[in-house]
């Protein structure tokens, strides 16, 4: 129909996020993020807060992800994913952790970590960002940044199914949008 339409976790956006995303690191080697994420939820599993460290950590890190594998310790879940450019992060799940957000970034010419949260200042940027496309009738994200995300929980899934197996994310999002044409 035309009409301009977005989905996105308010950590991408928000103040601490695109602080960190100011900080000269140089090229970033390493990253590691934790948050809280019940892989079990009968809300759709880890759909309902899996997203937000990956929207996360592709702010940070760009979009160019490779692949990833998930491993379980009870109900805490690690993830590992590559990204181009020899570059890997960790994404840390846990069912009981406090209600935060950490990410740290490892580069050649500094690190950086801080707590990302999520509050009046995090929700205003995301309105802006929804302001804006309402304003514009342009749509934020197209739709390889609309299905990243889900594809990588896809992943994920595919990966602590399979024991730990790295699952190509890159395959997987052509696929899906090779299916939308």
């Amino acid at each position: 129909s035309g009409a301009a339409v977005t989905s996105f976790s308010v950590l991408s956006v928000a103040p601490a996020t695109e602080e960190m995303k100011a900080t000269n690191t140089g090229a970033v080697r390493v990253a590691q993020f934790a948050g809280s994420c019940d892989f079990g939820s009968p809300h759709g599993g880890p759909f309902f807060y899996a997203t937000h460290l990956v929207e996360l950590a592709i702010s940070l890190l760009g979009e160019r992800v490779v692949a990833l594998r998930a491993l379980r310790a009870g109900d805490t879940v690690s993830v590992d994913i590559a990204w181009e450019h020899d570059l890997v992060a960790n994404l840390g799940y846990f069912k009981d952790a406090a209600p935060t957000f950490r990410a740290s970034v490892f580069g050649t010419e500094a690190a950086v970590s801080r707590e990302i949260v999520v509050d009046d200042e995090a929700y205003t940027a995301a309105l802006n960002v929804i302001v804006e496309m309402f304003a514009s009738g342009q749509r934020p994200r197209d739709d390889r940044q609309l299905l990243r995300p889900v594809v990588m929980v896809h992943a994920m899934i595919q990966s602590l199914d399979r024991g730990g197996e790295w699952v190509d994310v890159a395959t997987m999002l052509d696929d899906e949008i090779e299916a939308l044409r």
